[in-house]
């Protein structure tokens, strides 16, 4: 996982998330089933201060973002969103 410097460097400076529902929603589906989790994720803070992080790809909705960091609890393995 990348620092939040080098995050911050590259990320596009945007409004990731509009308000805490959109977080909550967001972190749902990805942080909470995270190894990473949310609280020690450089990209949550990258997002937080207003960078989108290239690990965060936009889907076809504004801000719905899937995670390319994302790391399932439960085996460990990477797993690939399409």
């Amino acid at each position: 996982m990348r620092t939040l410097d080098q995050i911050a460097e590259d990320g596009r400076p945007t409004v990731v998330f509009s308000n805490g529902t959109e977080f909550s929603a967001w972190a749902g589906k990805w942080c909470l089933r995270c190894r990473q989790g949310y609280e020690t994720c450089p990209l949550v803070d990258a997002a937080f201060l207003g960078f989108l992080p290239s690990e965060g790809v936009p889907k076809k909705a504004r801000h719905d973002y899937r995670c390319k960091a994302f790391v399932k609890v439960d085996d460990g393995q990477t797993v690939v969103v399409v």
